[in-house]
């Protein structure tokens, strides 16, 4: 699973492209529809992270999140109106025609 894939790359047992391909194929073959459930069900945003980046941009910080995630996941709860640039992983579906 892809928790085991983030220790072994977080303890260097693991290098970024070898981790990432493990992690795009345990994608392969799933519905889109379970990153809309996983978002649904499993994402929520951290608590005083709001605050946070609306302070921050009262007080003039330009406010861009980077993160190993997917885009979408960034998109949720209105998380693109507050923060100003968004560095996220993109999932495109590709069709093959056999």
């Amino acid at each position: 699973m892809s928790p085991d894939i983030t220790e072994r790359a977080m303890r260097g047992e693991i290098e970024f492209e070898p981790a990432l391909r493990e992690r795009v194929a345990l994608l392969k073959d799933m519905p889109v529809s379970v990153v809309d459930e996983v978002l649904k069900e499993r994402i929520t945003a951290t608590p005083g992270g709001r605050e946070l980046v609306m302070t921050m941009r009262a007080h003039g910080a330009y406010t861009c999140l980077i993160s190993g995630r997917l885009h979408a996941v960034h998109q949720r709860g209105g998380r693109e109106d507050r923060i100003q640039e968004n560095r996220a992983n993109e999932l495109h579906r590709f069709t093959t025609a056999n």
